[in-house]
């Protein structure tokens, strides 16, 4: 790493790991130029797992490198010490070489090293956590940071004297035409079409998509749209007449998606917020294994709670056909529009409506605008 032209300043965006954890950082730096800021003086640190990939179309730089990943504990921390050592070495030398005057994190397992840099280095840090339950990685660079910006209230393994909720950090277009999207689903269910969107997430997508054929090759109760996002895994094909099918390895325009189902099917990620934001209904499979299960099960907890979601664990296909239904009026059931919508689809909707504050990407950019202001 040779030195760079260290009289321009920069905000450092750090997220490694999943979608979930890059795509805020992604939205994050389009809110920035919306802002005015000039995009030259970013510098994404990202992971050796392909992340880079959500920052192509910004022209920005990206740096990738192979960081310690830890396991279920702050022991493995201790365990693999010098692989921690190399990761803060690479950290505090890119700091130092690029000039990094604000720093935001957006989780997994390089959040504590940077936040222990920034503290070190008194350099502003800032942490997003996505769930109500947060990860080890922010919940140790929680100690360190100067703020956590949280998307759902009351965010627990946290340093609470650190958090700030704000909401999740949704797509700005959602949140431009969430009218017309909240209008066009409103739309679908009174004539009775019923759209699905299948979303598996990065952890779990197996699970997900043997569940959609287990409950869709043999569905004979009403013709269905099924939009499936498989996570870039091979999928066995539906072959049902009432059933049409469209499967994608990964969906890019989020907004297109949406205004194209009324149902979900999808994992207990932050990623929830965004759909709920909008009213669709979704019916959630939570991830069972390691951490993950811990957050996944809280954040559908809390929606279930609202009354904006429902949430199936042993994947009962009965169940689900009993769920659809339910939406559905009878005039929409007998093949006729409907002027009203059931009781039951109002409260659903409403519920996952209310249960999303919105405006957390003008916040967050916002804030690290002004501290790069403030540093230069």
């Amino acid at each position: 790493m040779t030195k760079k032209d260290n009289s321009l300043k920069k905000i450092g965006i750090f997220s490694v790991g999943t979608a979930g954890h890059v795509i805020p950082g992604v939205r994050i730096i389009n809110e920035l130029k919306k802002q005015g800021f000039d995009l030259k003086n970013i510098l994404v640190v990202t992971g050796n797992r392909d992340e880079k990939k959500y920052y192509r179309k910004l022209g920005i730089e990206v740096i990738e490198y192979n960081f310690v990943r830890t396991k279920n504990s702050s022991i493995y921390y201790l365990i693999n010490f010098i692989g921690v050592l190399k990761s803060i070495y690479f950290l505090h030398r890119t700091i130092g070489i690029y000039n990094i005057s604000v720093i935001f994190t957006t989780g997994s397992y390089i959040a504590p090293l940077i936040s222990f840099l920034g503290y070190v280095k008194n350099i502003p840090t800032y942490l997003q956590e996505q769930n109500i339950y947060a990860g080890l990685g922010n919940y140790l660079g929680s100690f360190f940071g100067d703020k956590v910006y949280t998307s759902f209230p009351n965010t627990e393994h946290l340093n609470k004297k650190k958090v700030q909720f704000v909401g999740p950090v949704l797509d700005s277009s959602i949140e431009k035409n969430r009218t017309k999207l909240m209008n066009n689903l409103d739309s679908r269910f009174k004539k009775g079409k019923i759209c699905i969107g299948v979303q598996g997430g990065s952890q779990g997508s197996q699970e997900i998509n043997e569940f959609v054929y287990q409950i869709f090759h043999n569905w004979n109760e009403f013709p269905i749209e099924l939009f499936h996002i498989t996570g870039g895994l091979e999928v066995k094909d539906l072959d049902n007449k009432i059933v049409q099918y469209k499967k994608f390895d990964f969906i890019e325009d989020m907004e297109t998606y949406y205004d194209s189902i009324n149902i979900q099917i999808t994992r207990g990620g932050g990623g929830l917020l965004e759909s709920a934001f909008i009213g669709i209904i979704n019916i959630i499979v939570p991830y069972k294994y390691g951490t993950t299960s811990i957050h996944q099960k809280s954040n559908s907890q809390y929606l279930v709670d609202n009354k904006a979601a429902l949430m199936i664990e042993n994947q009962d296909v009965k169940y689900f056909k009993e769920i659809v239904l339910s939406f559905l009026s009878e005039e929409a059931l007998r093949g006729k529009d409907s002027v009203t919508l059931p009781d039951i689809t109002e409260v659903y909707m409403n519920g996952a409506r209310d249960s999303v504050k919105y405006g957390a990407r003008e916040v967050i950019a916002s804030e690290l605008y002004g501290e790069y202001k403030k540093s230069i």
